[in-house]
């Protein structure tokens, strides 16, 4: 270990440096690498070089299992550095979806998760989690502050500065989707509806709109998360039938794959445009600032 200890400092993983450094540089503070040494078993050594009183830990947590524990041994190397307070900016975050017992035998994963977390960290930041029956994030995570961000701002934000037509339609791609397509379009001055869907598998979906008009207008396909990209594109592909001039995309947490990403470009979705909450090609969208703002 080098160097004196911090008054403030960002920790970031491998595999998210550029966003890890940008919330540093909007801090202005320094930035240190989380150093990660992975055993035969696939066991991981966890290394921290230097210390901070607020230790910043950035990391999102997509393909979480492995990553959880990583950040829960760096969480307990920048104590052991003397850190007073501890800051978990998860942009994603994971295991929030099974909020409650929906087949008995089911385990409750959104509690498991916050017990498991909680006792290693002061403060949790995130953007867009599944909070549709919990609430707040104090409800979920016991003792400390949770704070989670709208990615309706920063999206509206982005779309204000490039310009977007006034009769652009918003549409959340299920009922579910309102509480982001609400803001964006209000942020924005554009018309909003959310779409009806039927989900029969998880590649097998039926969307269906009703109540707008949406001949020769351009429509923007709003959420939070998109992973197999079929609500998008049956969302799309309604909206085209029902005689839409364009479909383009915008969500906060960018999960799809390259062959999702050809789906999307066969069903004339384009552009596809996300936030940086997840290392992906979509990313326009830098959340550095938003979270800077949250920290304070």
């Amino acid at each position: 270990m080098s160097g004196a200890k911090h008054h403030k400092a960002v920790y970031g993983f491998p595999e998210c440096e550029t966003q890890a450094r940008a919330l540093a540089a909007v801090l202005r503070c320094p930035y240190f690498s989380v150093a990660l040494h992975t055993f035969p078993d696939r066991e991981t050594l966890v290394r921290i070089e230097q210390g901070a009183d607020e230790a910043i830990l950035f990391r999102p947590l997509h393909h979480p299992n492995a990553k959880i524990f990583e950040v829960i041994q760096a969480a307990s190397a920048v104590r052991d550095l003397a850190a007073d307070r501890i800051t978990l900016v998860a942009p994603y975050l994971p295991y929030m979806r099974q909020d409650k017992v929906f087949r008995k035998g089911e385990a409750l994963s959104q509690k498991i998760f916050a017990g498991v977390i909680s006792p290693w960290i002061d403060r949790l930041i995130t953007v867009e989690p599944h909070l549709h029956r919990s609430h707040t994030m104090e409800s979920i995570f016991p003792g400390i502050k949770g704070s989670a961000l709208s990615g309706a701002v920063p999206l509206a934000a982005y779309f204000k500065g490039r310009g977007i037509e006034k009769n652009t339609l918003v549409i959340g791609p299920d009922e579910e989707a309102f509480h982001i397509a609400r803001p964006f379009a209000e942020a924005l001055g554009l018309d909003w509806i959310t779409a009806l869907k039927k989900r029969r598998g998880d590649r097998d979906i039926k969307v269906t709109l009703e109540g707008s008009a949406l001949t020769g207008r351009p429509v923007l396909i709003i959420d939070d998360v998109i992973s197999t990209g079929m609500t998008v594109i049956g969302c799309a592909r309604a909206a085209l039938e029902a005689g839409a001039a364009s479909v383009s995309a915008a969500v906060v947490h960018a999960l799809y794959d390259e062959q999702a990403a050809k789906a999307f470009k066969a069903a004339g979705i384009a552009p596809v445009v996300s936030t940086d909450s997840i290392p992906h090609p979509s990313n326009a969208v830098v959340l550095a600032p938003y979270f800077a703002e949250a920290l304070g």
